[in-house]
């Protein structure tokens, strides 16, 4: 079996509990980013309803955890399971400094989005260039074969000018 080398911009990294792996320049991580902030944004306010309600707190937050984690497998993709990335570690729960490991684990992944990001528009930029090119080639192209027939037109006319003169000599 032959094996098709391919360049899928994947990156590895390192976390307490195994490695993560994705491609930052990859524009699928950002779209399931974004899906994933609104679930997390409604989560969010479900965490305080029910914290206000009275509800068992520890609960709440195992249930958070578990519903985060879960989002961030979405958007980072198969073979990443966050549960076993940060050691089974709660992500609510306060680190050394006080923030949670989900503050700690965004801070260490923003600087990597972003590049990733910078990444993702520069590739975007060359195919909009290239398009561009090639819109502007087929255009002259256009141009090129509406000229054709009147090019045509000339070489008949030049031609019998050519026989003309041929058969006065």
């Amino acid at each position: 079996m032959k094996t098709i080398k391919l360049d899928t911009g994947v990156e590895q990294f390192k976390l307490p509990g195994g490695v993560l792996r994705f491609n930052p320049a990859d524009s699928n991580v950002y779209v399931r980013f974004q899906q994933a902030l609104e679930s997390l944004q409604q989560l969010e306010q479900d965490m305080a309803a029910e914290v206000t309600n009275g509800a068992d707190f520890l609960q709440v937050l195992a249930r958070t955890d578990k519903a985060i984690k879960q989002n961030l497998n979405l958007v980072f993709g198969p073979g990443n399971d966050f549960d076993v990335l940060v050691g089974g570690v709660n992500l609510l729960s306060a680190g050394a400094d006080g923030k949670t490991v989900a503050e700690h684990l965004f801070a260490a992944l923003e600087p990597v989005l972003v590049a990733g990001a910078k990444r993702c528009a520069q590739a975007q930029a060359v195919t909009d260039t290239k398009l561009d090119e090639l819109t502007r080639e087929v255009r002259e192209l256009g141009g090129f074969a509406q000229k054709l027939p009147a090019l045509e037109q000339a070489v008949s006319d030049l031609a019998r000018r050519v026989t003309a003169l041929e058969r006065k000599n």
